[in-house]
């Protein structure tokens, strides 16, 4: 999922990725880092109750 998320975001030219709905299995940590191999934004983990600025793009 993290490899996807990744490509998936570096496809849509996303400044930045913020992974969420990990499973209780998966260290947070190392989805990130997985994520990251794929985009070259920053990638952050939605930890429980952590808040994101969501700014939009004027085209």
């Amino acid at each position: 999922m993290w490899c996807t998320a990744g490509a998936s975001a570096a496809a849509a030219g996303a400044r930045r990725l913020v992974v969420t709905h990990l499973g209780p299995f998966l260290d947070p940590a190392q989805a990130v880092a997985r994520a990251g191999t794929r985009h070259d934004g920053p990638v952050e983990h939605a930890a429980p109750n952590r808040t994101f600025r969501v700014r939009g793009t004027t085209r």
